[in-house]
C-alpha cells in the first residue's frame, strides 16, 4: 500500500475576506513526482507558504507523512520539513557546497566540523547519482544546474517530507533539465516525494507521475500522463491561452536591415568583453553561461560606473540624449520596475516626459492617457500599486515600455516566476513589438523559450 507524503483535505484559507484556497484537496505519495499547473496563480503563494509553515485555517486538515500537522480545529503554529527550491539562490556563498548541504540544515548537532568528512559524504552522494562534476570549487564558479542539484541534495540530506521545485525550466537549459530529471527520478525511486510546479506541458509529462491543474484556489483536475491525461492537460493549457497565431508578414531578412545597436568590448566587473550587433526589427535571443550576465548587461546599457566598452545607437555613441532609444525590462518586473510611492498613472507615464514635457504639470492628462489605453480594464486607481494583481502589474510595465517607443527592447529572463496567463501575455507583447518593427533582445537561460519568434540566437 502506498504511503502518503502529503494530504490536504478540504483546506480553505481566507485572508481579508478573499478565499485564497477554496476546498483544496491534494495528495502526494512517497516516491511520487506530482506536477502542478497553476492557470492563474490564485492561491499558489499561499499554498507554498502553507506547505512550509502551519497557519490558521478557515477549514480543513493538512497531513505530512500521514501525521496531522495542521487543522482548523486547533491553532497549530510550527514549521514543516518541506523544502522549496525557487529561483532565488538559497546557498551561502562564503561556504563550500559540502558545508551548505551537511551543516546549514535544521537538526545538525555537530560541535566540531570535519571538512574532510563532509567532502567524503558529498562524494558518496554524487557517486550514487553517477555525477562526476566537481562540486568542491567556490559557489561563484558553479553552474546554475550544479547549484540547483546542490539544493536538492541539501533537501534530501535534511530528510524533507516533500521537495517543491518551482519552474526550473525557466532557469535551466534543455541539457541541464535532462540531468535534473535524472536526479529527481533517482531520489523518487528511493521514496522521496516531489512537487514540480511548471508551465510547460512537455516537461511535466516527461518527469511527473501525475499532474494536477489548479485554478481559483482549488484543484480542478488531476491527470495521469497517459494519452488521455495528455489530452486533458492540452485542453486546460489551450483554454488558458489567447495567442495570436497569425503568421508574421513577409519582411526583409535580418542581414538586409540596418544595424541600430552595436556593442563593442562591453565589460563590467568580471564579465566580458562582449560584442554584438542588433538590426532593426530583429528578434534576438542571447544565452550565457554566466549567471549574472543580465545584471552586467543592464549596468552597461544604463551607463553605470565601472563599465567599459562602446555602445552605438543608430551609429551615434550612447549618451543621455539617446538613452531613451533603449528600454530594459528587468527580471521580475512586477517588483523591480514599479515605484510603490507613485500612483498608477505616474508609473504608466513616467517615460513620456521627454515627448510631452508638460505632462507632469497636469494629473488629468496622465489620468486621461491611462483611461484611453486601458478603457474598462483600467484597475481601481485608488489602490496602491503593490495591491494590483500580478497581471495588472505586468500590463503596467509593458504598456509603459510601449509608450516610451524605444528602438531596442532588452528583456531579462521574461518567463521567470510567471504563471500561464502572464506567460501568454508576455509572448503576445513581445510578438507585437517585433511585428511593429522594434528590435527585441531576450536574455534567457534556455534558448527554447520564445524560439518560435526568434530571427537568430547568440551565445556569449
Amino acid at each position: 500500500m502506498k504511503e502518503e507524503a502529503l494530504r490536504m483535505d478540504r483546506v480553505t484559507l481566507t485572508e481579508q475576506g478573499i478565499r485564497l484556497l477554496d476546498n483544496f484537496n491534494f495528495q502526494i505519495f512517497k516516491g511520487e513526482v506530482m506536477g502542478l499547473i497553476s492557470l492563474d496563480s490564485h492561491g499558489l503563494d499561499t499554498l507554498l507558504t502553507l506547505l512550509c509553515e502551519n497557519r490558521p485555517l478557515y477549514f480543513g486538515y493538512v497531513y505530512l507523512g500521514e501525521k496531522l500537522v495542521n487543522s482548523y480545529a486547533a491553532a497549530i503554529h510550527s514549521d514543516n520539513n518541506v523544502f522549496v527550491i525557487m529561483h532565488e539562490e538559497a546557498l551561502v556563498r562564503q561556504l563550500s557546497i559540502a558545508e551548505n548541504i551537511f551543516i546549514l540544515r535544521s537538526g545538525y548537532r555537530g560541535h566540531f566540523i570535519s571538512r574532510r568528512q563532509i567532502r567524503t559524504q558529498l562524494e558518496i552522494q554524487l557517486k550514487e547519482l553517477g555525477i562526476d562534476t566537481a562540486f568542491h570549487g567556490p559557489i561563484s564558479k558553479m553552474s546554475r544546474c550544479e547549484l540547483y542539484i546542490s539544493e536538492i541534495l541539501k533537501a534530501v540530506i535534511a530528510r524533507s517530507e516533500l521537495i517543491v521545485l518551482y519552474d526550473p525550466f525557466s532557469l535551466l537549459d534543455s541539457n541541464d533539465m535532462q540531468l535534473l530529471y535524472h536526479v529527481i527520478r533517482h531520489y523518487a525511486a528511493e521514496g522521496q516525494a516531489f512537487l514540480y510546479i511548471g508551465t510547460r506541458e512537455e516537461d511535466l509529462l516527461q518527469i511527473c507521475d501525475r499532474i494536477s491543474v489548479m485554478k481559483d484556489g482549488h484543484i480542478v483536475q488531476i491527470c495521469s500522463t497517459d494519452s488521455r491525461g495528455q489530452e486533458l492537460i492540452t485542453h486546460y493549457l489551450s483554454a488558458s491561452k489567447n495567442r495570436d497565431t497569425s503568421l508574421r508578414l513577409p519582411v526583409s531578412g535580418p542581414e538586409s536591415r540596418p544595424v541600430i545597436f552595436r556593442c563593442t568590448d562591453l565589460m563590467h566587473g568580471s564579465f566580458g568583453p562582449s560584442s554584438f550587433d542588433i538590426r532593426e526589427g530583429e528578434f534576438l535571443i542571447i544565452t550565457s553561461d554566466d549567471r549574472t550576465f543580465g545584471d552586467h548587461l543592464t549596468m552597461g546599457l544604463t551607463m553605470e560606473d565601472g563599465c567599459s566598452g562602446e555602445i552605438l545607437i543608430r551609429g551615434r555613441k550612447q549618451n543621455r540624449r539617446n538613452l531613451h532609444e533603449i528600454a530594459v525590462i528587468l527580471e521580475n518586473p512586477a517588483e523591480s520596475m514599479l515605484f510603490g510611492h507613485m500612483s498608477y498613472e505616474d508609473n504608466l507615464t513616467i517615460s513620456l516626459g521627454r515627448r510631452i514635457p508638460e505632462i507632469w504639470g497636469n494629473r488629468q492628462t496622465r489620468l486621461g492617457i491611462a483611461r484611453e489605453i486601458f478603457g474598462e480594464e483600467l484597475p481601481d486607481l485608488s489602490l496602491p500599486v503593490h495591491q494590483l494583481s500580478m497581471l495588472q502589474k505586468y500590463q503596467l510595465v509593458y504598456t509603459r515600455v510601449r509608450l516610451q517607443q524605444p528602438s531596442v527592447i532588452f528583456c531579462i529572463l521574461p518567463y521567470l516566476n510567471v504563471n500561464l496567463v502572464i506567460r501568454d501575455y508576455i509572448y503576445r507583447q513581445l510578438k507585437a513589438f517585433r511585428d511593429e518593427g522594434t528590435a527585441v533582445v531576450v536574455i534567457s537561460v534556455n534558448p527554447d523559450n520564445l524560439q518560435e519568434l526568434a530571427d537568430r540566437r547568440l551565445h556569449l
